[in-house]
């Protein structure tokens, strides 16, 4: 997806063993990432977008590659996938 601003965002499914969620990246950082890789996100930040909750790493973000395909994961529950509401 591109913004009206020139950058390109990228989407991903991301998951550990307890859940799962989207990751909206820009740019080179989404360039980075492959299906399969095993990341670290420092700084990141949670948000809801259009009521879906969706990760972030933000300007002070770090994403870094761990490794691949060696880590359990489940990809339920998709907490990107749930309605969510702000508090009052």
């Amino acid at each position: 997806v591109h913004t009206a601003q020139g950058s390109t965002v990228h989407t991903w499914l991301v998951a550990d063993e307890t859940a799962s969620v989207e990751i909206s990246l820009f740019d080179k950082m989404g360039e980075a990432i492959s299906p399969g890789d095993i990341v670290k996100l420092a700084d990141g930040y949670c948000a809801l977008y259009r009521e879906a909750l969706v990760l972030y790493a933000g300007q002070r973000g770090e994403l870094r590659r761990v490794g691949d395909f060696e880590m359990r994961y489940t990809d339920q529950p998709n907490l990107s996938a749930w309605s969510w509401e702000r508090d009052a």
